[in-house]
């Protein structure tokens, strides 16, 4: 019955041409599926691994991060795949 209710609210935003809405509608229904205290420990795991990887990323010589990422998103500039990859290897 969840699934029935999710799918028709997603298809509803989805007619209105609302991507917030679908997201606001996945939130909701994660956090039904998991509870408040599993979302908010999943959510605690996403921004302690972006904190980790930006930092990793900082120690790269040629790439810095712009901002400063609060939650899941790291921008970076000067981005290289030869000197990511080789720094990945090395």
């Amino acid at each position: 019955m969840l699934y029935t209710i999710l799918h028709f609210k997603v298809l509803k935003f989805k007619k209105g041409g609302s991507r917030s809405g679908a997201i606001i509608a996945t939130c909701w229904a994660t956090l039904m599926y998991y509870g408040k205290s599993g979302y908010v420990e999943a959510t605690r795991k996403v921004i302690t691994t972006t904190r980790y990887m930006s930092e990793e990323i900082k120690k790269i010589d040629g790439i810095e991060i712009i901002g400063c990422p609060d939650v899941s998103v790291i921008a970076i500039s000067k981005f290289s795949q030869i000197l990511l990859i080789d720094n990945y290897f090395s």
